[in-house]
């Protein structure tokens, strides 16, 4: 039996109302946004609840994770959401569940958006790479002016409702790493995801690859995980540490950017087209234009799609250097995109593999450490 779909992305629109330099959807090498609906139909969004509902009964899945993105999702209007919930709960039935979060940008959330998050009880994640002056190198308006008080606003607008489900930042090593965090919690925030950029893979390595001893990324995240592990803080989730210290107490990995377990994850574009990850994008234009669309296939028809299946493969799609590699179950390879080069495909170790190796092993070291120190010695076992 194939690995089953739990999770769909819906590129709600294919339009933003900021201009960020990273962003894989606009702004590195794929272009088929150009010919995208800007904003997804209902009748999309019909095709697409009534086939997922189905779908899910087929493969036995009762609950399916359903995640608004873009571009911009919230452009689409707080009545396109209202529309779009009714259509999967309609579907779903009472047998299947859909629960519902969004990744915005946060620049126009108001009390209707609050009151909407609030009814459906949505997790809304906002995209935000730290303090002002970070944040503005690459997450800019159309005009080139700052979005950094726009987007705070509106995070401490969740927050005052209780509606934020966590910061995803997108790293960059010329930024320090902990002045970074510690920004998010004095902002409140009590999840946050450090994310490695996308516009790095085999085509385009990080300009740290050429000096054999650069580990700029781990030196970002490091300090970091100190602060972080060493605070005792249990109510702060930094979910690619946690990921990492389950992975290396032997526990099953939640993260596909780690572990190397399968993606089962379904895009369904604005316009009705079927993609595996979209983040693959990142590597070549075009590269995740299956031939599919909801208008004449079904979504099971993507597992008969060579991308597809390198996705939902998981370790058996690990390059040999991975497989033989004794961090293996922990990294499992990194992020798939991250492997990434037009001559070889996915076969590659993480371009970031240096970063991963003395990451992961400093936080092993740490554990071992930790588990050192709370040993009974001969005497406390004697008494």
């Amino acid at each position: 039996m194939p690995v089953a779909i739990n999770t769909y992305i819906l590129k709600t629109t294919s339009f933003c109302n900021i201009n960020c330099s990273y962003c894989y959807m606009f702004g590195l090498k794929d272009t088929t946004f150009r010919g995208k609906t800007k904003v997804m139909p209902l009748e999309v969004m019909e095709r697409a609840a009534a086939q997922m509902a189905a779908l899910a009964r087929q493969q036995g899945v009762k609950k399916v994770l359903v995640g608004y993105h873009g571009g911009e999702p919230m452009l689409a209007g707080p009545d396109w959401f209202r529309q779009s919930v009714g259509l999967l709960r309609k579907y779903g039935g009472d047998d299947v569940s859909f629960l519902f979060s969004m990744q915005t940008n946060a620049l126009l959330i108001d009390d209707e958006w609050l009151d909407l998050f609030e009814q459906y009880r949505f997790g809304v994640g906002v995209s935000l790479d730290g303090p002002r002056h970070v944040n503005d190198r690459a997450r800019l308006n159309f005009a080139g002016r700052s979005t950094y008080d726009a987007t705070v606003a509106g995070l401490q607008k969740l927050r005052s409702r209780r509606l934020l489900g966590g910061i995803l930042c997108v790293m960059d090593p010329r930024d320090n790493g902990l002045e970074v965090y510690e920004h998010f919690l004095s902002l409140g925030a009590n999840h946050i995801d450090f994310l490695w950029p996308l516009d790095h893979n085999w085509d385009a390595p990080p300009a740290s690859l050429q000096h054999p001893d650069a580990t700029p990324y781990a030196d970002y995240l490091i300090p970091i995980f100190d602060a972080w592990w060493g605070s005792g803080n249990g109510k702060v989730a930094i979910r690619y540490f946690e990921n990492i210290v389950q992975g290396l107490m032997g526990a099953q990995l939640r993260l596909d950017a780690l572990g190397g377990n399968p993606i089962s994850t379904v895009i369904i574009d604005s316009d009705g087209g079927l993609e595996p990850l979209d983040v693959l994008r990142s590597g070549d234009d075009g590269l995740t234009n299956v031939g599919l669309n909801l208008a004449t296939n079904q979504i099971i028809e993507l597992y008969g799609k060579e991308l597809f299946q390198k996705a939902i493969a998981g370790r058996d799609g690990l390059c040999s250097k991975c497989r033989d590699c004794p961090l293996m179950t922990v990294c499992g390879g990194g992020y798939l995109p991250h492997r990434y080069s037009h001559e070889r495909g996915f076969d590659n170790p993480s371009v970031y593999c240096r970063d991963l190796w003395k990451l992961i092993s400093h936080i092993a070291n740490v554990l071992a450490e930790e588990l050192r120190k709370s040993a009974p010695t001969a005497e406390s076992a004697v008494a």
